[in-house]
């Protein structure tokens, strides 16, 4: 069966100009474990918000999340701009706003700040708002060009790493072209390493905008260097070294570490559930599994795996337009496949760990 078509899916929304107006400047990376856990803690409080259909309650924990970076992780911004526009609280929206200018570059004034955003800003906010931002000042940013160096490194890494796994060798069992991705995946792990030797420790969150594949580039050298279960293990400690610091977002690199990963050694149990056509199958898992799945999820501060399959149940069932963590698609090597089938033939990889599945529908 073929389990390895996913969606991944990156917005990049309105409210990111800002950070591209000033990518040659750096907000401090490295913040601490309370620190970073906060971040996830109030983004966790404003998606249980959005479940409610409470987009102002939502949004103004949303505020608070930005405020511990200056920025958010790259998986909540879409939910943002969702929450922007069906907020009705006009306080919550005036600080959503000030702090957002507040983190704004230097070059953009009030005027041009609200231009950026004006159909998210209603009538009777527009001009006391305008006051608001006159009288605020701006974050001190200092300069550094490391940022900007970093992603015009990586980003020819994109096309490489792509070179060989075109739709014309999709499905190759060419040795020469199988060679090929190996030796591309290494020496683009390699380049990705001496970035960080060069540099030191950097946020992904923060690649320039000048160079709009640097972002994929970066995930896909590790979904692919990680595809060897021996490399994953030897870089595994520093790459959650670099979430617990907040400058890898933990959801995307749950999903970077178990790209590959459909059977018992999940590590973060992304493939535990899946959508097929119009369902989705949720999984149950047996101990000790599920415990050790949890233990991992906690130590990047994600949500226990029962929280994470009734986040994505409820989206699904509600044709939200929210996103919490990707659920997977699972593509049959037969068009014959019903979803039942699927289920059996994904329950059969993870073997001891699942104790039975829940098939949703809308």
């Amino acid at each position: 069966m073929n389990v390895n078509i996913k969606i991944w899916v990156f917005i990049i929304p309105l409210f990111c100009l800002n950070s591209f107006a000033q990518q040659k400047q750096k907000i401090e990376c490295n913040y601490s474990d309370s620190v970073v856990g906060s971040y996830y803690s109030k983004v966790q409080l404003a998606e249980c918000f959005l479940m409610q259909d409470k987009s102002d309650s939502a949004l103004k924990y949303y505020t608070d999340a930005r405020k511990v970076f200056g920025l958010y992780q790259l998986n909540d911004r879409r939910n943002v701009m969702i929450c922007l526009k069906n907020c009705s609280d006009t306080s919550i929206l005036r600080e959503w706003f000030r702090y957002g200018y507040y983190c704004a570059a230097d070059s953009i004034g009030p005027e041009n700040y609200m231009k950026l955003y004006h159909s998210f800003i209603p009538e009777s906010l527009s001009s006391n708002l305008l006051e608001t931002l006159q009288h605020t000042p701006k974050m001190k940013w200092a300069y550094i060009q490391e940022h900007e160096q970093i992603s015009q490194i990586l980003n020819p890494l994109y096309e490489i790493d792509q070179k060989y796994r075109s739709e014309e060798f999709a499905n190759s069992n060419d040795k020469y072209i199988l060679l090929q991705r190996k030796k591309s995946d290494k020496r683009n792990f390699s380049i990705l390493i001496s970035c960080y030797k060069r540099f030191g420790d950097f946020s992904t969150n923060r690649f320039s905008g000048l160079y709009k594949n640097a972002d994929d580039a970066y995930r896909l050298i590790l979904v692919h260097y990680f595809s060897n279960a021996e490399n994953r293990v030897k870089q595994h400690d520093f790459f959650v070294g670099q979430v617990k610091k907040g400058n890898l977002d933990s959801r995307v690199y749950a999903q970077i570490v178990d790209n590959y990963l459909s059977d018992t050694s999940q590590v973060y149990g992304c493939h535990t559930s899946f959508c097929y056509n119009d369902t989705v199958v949720v999984y149950e898992l047996s101990e000790p599994y599920k415990s050790r799945i949890n233990r991992n999820r906690s130590r990047i501060f994600l949500q226990d795996i029962e929280t994470l399959h009734q986040k994505q149940v409820w989206a699904w069932q509600n044709f939200s337009l929210y996103s919490f963590e990707t659920l997977w698609v699972v593509i049959p090597e037969k068009s014959s496949d019903t979803v039942r089938d699927l289920a059996e033939k994904c329950k059969a990889l993870m073997g001891p760990m699942v104790a039975g599945y829940t098939i949703y529908t809308r």
